[in-house]
C-alpha cells in the first residue's frame, strides 16, 4: 500500500498504471495544429496529410495494390508477423490522411509494449497497414525508428 497525495492509503494498480496518460507538454497538440486542415470543408473534422508527417510520400495507386493484397487476411484475425524496429525513412503510409483529434489522443496515451502499428513488406519497401496514428505521433515524437509487427 502506498499513501496518496490527499493522505489515505491504497494499492498501485497495474491497470491504473497503464491507462494514466503521458505529458507530453502540448508538443504535439502544437505541430498537430499547425498541419491539420478541415476535411472537406468540415471543420468538426479536422485532418492531416500524412505526406507532412511520413518521410515516404502516399502514392494512391501503390498503396492501393498493397492494401488490396492483404485484404484476404481478416479484420478480426490478429496480424502476425515479428516484431522489428524499422527506420522511420523506410515506412510508406497507405492513407492519405489522419485525424487530427485522434493524434491528439494516441500522443497522451501511454500503450502497451505490444500495442504497434502493423505493416507488410513488398518489394523491399515497409508499408503501413494499420496503425497510421501510432507510427505519425511516433514520428512527431521525434523516433527514429519505430517498432512494427511485420509480416
Amino acid at each position: 500500500m502506498g499513501k496518496r497525495s490527499n493522505g489515505t492509503r491504497g494499492t498501485n494498480s497495474s491497470n491504473s498504471a497503464k491507462s494514466r496518460k503521458i505529458d507530453v507538454g502540448g508538443k504535439i497538440d502544437k505541430k498537430v495544429d499547425a498541419i491539420s486542415f478541415p476535411l472537406f470543408g468540415n471543420t468538426s473534422t479536422m485532418a492531416v496529410k500524412v505526406n507532412d508527417i511520413f518521410k515516404q510520400k502516399y502514392q494512391k495507386e501503390e498503396s492501393e495494390k498493397v492494401r488490396a493484397s492483404v485484404e484476404t487476411v481478416s479484420s478480426f484475425s490478429k496480424p502476425k508477423g515479428k516484431y522489428e524496429y524499422v527506420s522511420v525513412d523506410k515506412i510508406h503510409p497507405t492513407q492519405e490522411y489522419i485525424g487530427a483529434n485522434n493524434l491528439k489522443a494516441i500522443a497522451s496515451i501511454n500503450f502497451d509494449s505490444n500495442e504497434v502499428p502493423y505493416g507488410v513488406q513488398r518489394n523491399g519497401n515497409i508499408y503501413i497497414i494499420d496503425g497510421h496514428h501510432r507510427a505519425a505521433v511516433a514520428i512527431l515524437k521525434g523516433n527514429k525508428k519505430i517498432r512494427i509487427l511485420l509480416n
